[in-house]
């Protein structure tokens, strides 16, 4: 398995594209803030060509510590979950 650090994202984007890796830093910086942005003003952000970031809230329910098997009340809480796009959706489901 292979993580996509923020680095390893630039050096792809700017290699790629042929622009420096100070502009490919400062579009993917701002990138990151226009998402936040969207995100708590509406529930939703949509990323054309990978997919939409939708916020949704997670009820309270009962959890147990995997340490010491004790039950603990988890509050409600709101998660975020990425519906994909039709292009990763193939990618992931070829057939």
């Amino acid at each position: 398995m292979t993580v996509m650090t923020k680095k390893v994202l630039i050096d792809n984007i700017a290699t790629s594209t042929g622009i420096t890796i100070a502009t490919c830093t400062r579009v993917v910086e701002q990138m990151a803030v226009l998402i936040s942005e969207e995100l708590s003003v509406s529930d939703q952000c949509t990323i054309p060509g990978v997919g939409k970031l939708v916020v949704k809230t997670r009820s309270a329910r009962q959890g147990r510590n995997p340490k010491t098997g004790e039950t603990i009340a988890l509050s409600e809480r709101r998660v975020l979950s990425l519906r994909p796009g039709k292009h990763i959706k193939g990618i992931l489901n070829p057939n």
